[in-house]
C-alpha cells in the first residue's frame, strides 16, 4: 500500500440477515487517482444486497473503462450506474440502495463527492470529525401490506426512511467538492455504523488516528456488534503525507520546539518512529531516549507491529542498549493496537 496514504475498510453483516445489504469497493486508477464507494441496499424492496453490489462495482468499472479522468465523467458515470440497478433481471426489479462515492486524485489537496440517500462522509481536519454529506431522510407512515395505516395504541406508527436512493427513475444528484489537506481522513458508513452508538464521534477519532487501522477497526467492530441492528459498513481514505514546508521545521531533535498540535496524531506518532529509526541506526542512545520518554509522556498512540520493528533493527544494527530496548518493551505493552 503506498505511504502517503492508507485505505481500509470493513462490513459486517446483521446477525439476523441472511445476507449483508451493505457492500463497499476502493480502486487505484493508473497510480494516481483513489476511488471509494460504498452502498446501502434498501432493505424494504427486493436485492438489497445486490443493488448495493451493482452501485460500487458498476461506479468503478465505468471509471477503469475510460480514457477520462473520473471527475471529468463523474455525472454520467452516476447516471449509468443508477440505470444498471433500474434495469435489474424481474426477481430484483425495484431494488434500490443509499450510495456514496469519493475521488481523489492524489496529486490534488481536494476530493469530489455525491451521497444519495443515508450513507454518510465524513472529514477528519484539525483533530476533529465533521460530516460533510446530508442525509436524505422523510418521516413515512408505515403501511400493512394491505396498504392499510398500521397503528400503535391508537396511534399512527411513523418511520424515518430515506427520500432519495439509487435506483429512481428521476435520479437527482450534486457532485460536491472538499477541500483535502495532508493528515486529513475522509470516511464513508453506512447507517448501521453510525447510527445510536454512544460517543460516535471520539471513537471514530481514536480509530483514525490509530498507527495500526486495521487492528483498531476490527476492534472498533467488535465493541459495535453486542448492539447491532442493522448491517454495518465503513471505508476510508487517510493521508500519511506531511506537508514539505512542515517537514522542514522537523529536521532535528529539539523536540520541545516542534509544532505538533496542529498535526493528526497518526501523522505525529509516524515522524517519531521515522526518528527512532534514524537514531537507532547512528546508535544515538541519548536521542533514542529522548524520543521514547516524549511518546510515553504526551501518550502518543504508536503502532505495536512498528515497535516490534525497531528491536529488530536494534538487533540488526547491533544496537544492544537495555535502557533504550526497555522503554520500547513498555510502550509495546502500553499499546492497544
Amino acid at each position: 500500500m503506498p505511504e502517503q496514504y492508507t485505505i481500509y475498510g470493513k462490513s459486517i453483516k446483521n446477525k439476523d440477515k441472511s445476507r449483508n445489504g451493505d457492500f463497499f469497493k476502493s480502486e487505484i486508477l493508473n497510480n494516481d487517482t483513489v476511488i471509494l464507494a460504498l452502498a446501502d441496499g434498501v432493505g424494504s424492496y427486493v436485492c438489497d444486497w445486490l443493488a448495493s453490489k451493482t452501485a460500487c462495482e458498476t461506479f468503478i468499472d465505468l471509471c477503469k473503462k475510460s480514457d477520462k479522468l473520473p471527475t471529468e465523467l463523474f455525472s454520467k458515470n452516476i447516471g449509468e450506474t443508477n440505470k444498471a440497478i433500474l434495469n435489474a433481471t424481474p426477481s430484483c426489479k425495484g431494488m434500490m440502495c443509499a450510495f456514496s462515492v469519493v475521488v481523489w486524485n492524489i496529486n490534488e489537496n481536494i476530493f469530489h463527492y455525491i451521497s444519495v440517500g443515508d450513507t454518510r462522509v465524513y472529514l477528519f481536519s484539525g483533530n476533529d470529525l465533521v460530516q460533510i454529506s446530508s442525509d436524505d431522510k422523510k418521516a413515512v407512515l408505515m403501511r400493512n401490506r394491505s396498504g392499510k395505516l398500521m397503528s400503535q395504541s391508537g396511534v399512527t406508527i411513523v418511520r424515518e426512511g430515506i427520500s432519495r436512493a439509487m435506483g429512481e427513475r428521476n435520479l437527482t444528484f450534486e457532485i460536491k467538492t472538499q477541500k483535502f489537506n495532508f493528515g486529513e481522513t475522509v470516511l464513508l458508513c453506512s447507517d448501521g455504523f453510525y447510527e445510536e452508538k454512544a460517543n460516535f464521534k471520539n471513537i471514530i477519532i481514536e480509530l483514525i488516528i490509530s498507527s495500526d487501522v486495521e487492528t483498531a477497526t476490527n476492534k472498533l467492530i467488535d465493541r459495535f456488534t453486542h448492539s447491532q441492528k442493522d448491517d454495518m459498513s465503513v471505508l476510508f481514505l487517510r493521508r500519511n503525507d506531511f506537508n514539505k514546508d512542515k517537514i522542514k521545521k522537523f529536521n532535528t531533535l529539539n523536540i520541545e520546539d516542534k509544532q505538533f498540535n496542529n498535526i493528526p496524531q497518526h501523522l505525529h506518532a509516524k515522524f517519531l518512529i521515522e526518528e527512532l529509526e534514524k537514531n537507532i541506526q547512528l546508535k544515538d542512545k541519548t536521542n533514542c531516549i529522548k524520543i521514547l520518554d516524549y511518546i510515553l509522556e504526551k501518550n502518543i498512540q504508536t503502532s505495536k507491529n512498528k515497535l516490534t520493528s525497531l528491536i529488530s533493527l536494534m538487533k540488526k544494527n547491533n544496537f544492544t542498549d537495555g535502557f533504550v530496548y526497555r522503554k520500547i518493551v513498555v510502550l509495546i505493552k502500553k499499546t492497544g493496537v
